[in-house]
């Protein structure tokens, strides 16, 4: 990871987002169904996610979590490692480095933190989620906790930005069976929130793919 790259994706930050546009291209049909038939009647909690960029073999890549399966919402979904806030953190960019460490092992020290994506609410279990993105000069050994990761996904962002990757899927959603927007790189199913943030990382990424 160089250091041209890292300052030219603090520039893309710096110019903007593509906001709430970008992570609506992967947004499944039922987020509208529950944004307009509201379950929950109380304010949003709080929560954030981290999106760890790192090269291995010349190429960028991030890692996401397979969640184990548990009675709730985002039983077996994958996702980045993240959670929600809790009253010790001083920011949700802290949320996200503890939850993050927590779930993968990844300590605070390897991560230089480059700015956040563009919040995003999840309907089914009203979270305000703040995508955080961070860089890795080199990855450390990986630590899943057991109790909430099944799996660690190292995925590279070629694969998961190619065209053949997006697919519309059959998928059993809060609101029942439906035609659904995902990211399938290497047989995984991304959909739902965190391929709403991917979108928006893809939209962003455009601006600075040439750099390495």
């Amino acid at each position: 990871m160089n250091d041209h790259f890292v300052d030219s994706l603090r520039d893309s930050f710096a110019r903007g987002l593509p906001g709430l546009s970008a992570q609506l291209r992967m947004s499944p049909p039922s987020r509208e169904i529950l944004m307009q038939n509201p379950k929950h009647h109380h304010p949003p909690r709080k929560a954030a996610v981290l999106i760890a960029l790192f090269e291995s073999k010349n190429e960028l890549h991030t890692l996401l979590i397979t969640r184990n399966e548990y009675p709730g919402i985002h039983s077996g979904q994958i996702a980045f490692p993240g959670g929600k806030y809790e009253p010790a953190d001083n920011s949700l960019i802290q949320t996200a480095l503890r939850e993050t460490h927590e779930e993968v092992g990844i300590a605070q020290e390897y991560i230089e933190t480059i700015g956040c994506l563009t919040e995003l609410y999840i309907p089914p279990s009203n979270f305000n989620v703040t995508p955080v993105v961070g860089v890795l000069r080199q990855l450390p050994n990986l630590l899943p906790d057991e109790n909430e990761v099944s799996k660690i996904n190292i995925i590279s962002l070629k694969e998961l930005f190619a065209p053949a990757t997006r697919k519309l899927l059959q998928i059993d959603t809060p609101v029942g069976k439906m035609e659904t927007p995902a990211y399938c790189p290497d047989g995984l199913i991304i959909w739902g929130a965190t391929a709403m943030i991917i979108s928006e990382l893809q939209q962003l990424w455009l601006g600075f793919s040439e750099i390495l």
